[in-house]
């Protein structure tokens, strides 16, 4: 998902899904393979202008995503831990 992020230069429409903290959180605890695509998955989206932009409009920092997901028509949904 990470690589595709990194190269996607057009969205379709981006959505972005606030999951419970608690759920979130839930992330520290997965093995560190996992949490090794996380940070992968954090880094594609800083270098990818169109996502980075969507959560940056919404005062989100990638260090909230949690998950990603990228469908066949380039709709992107960008999961993040719901700090509120």
């Amino acid at each position: 998902m990470a690589r595709r992020i990194k190269i996607m230069t057009n969205a379709n429409t981006i959505t972005i899904v606030r999951v419970p903290a608690s759920i979130g959180e839930m992330v520290k605890d997965l093995p560190e393979k996992t949490s090794a695509n996380i940070e992968e998955l954090r880094r594609a989206i800083d270098l990818n202008a169109i996502v980075s932009y969507a959560l940056d409009s919404e005062e989100i920092t990638t260090q909230t995503v949690v998950a990603a997901d990228v469908s066949e028509e380039d709709d992107v949904t960008v999961y993040v831990r719901d700090l509120n």
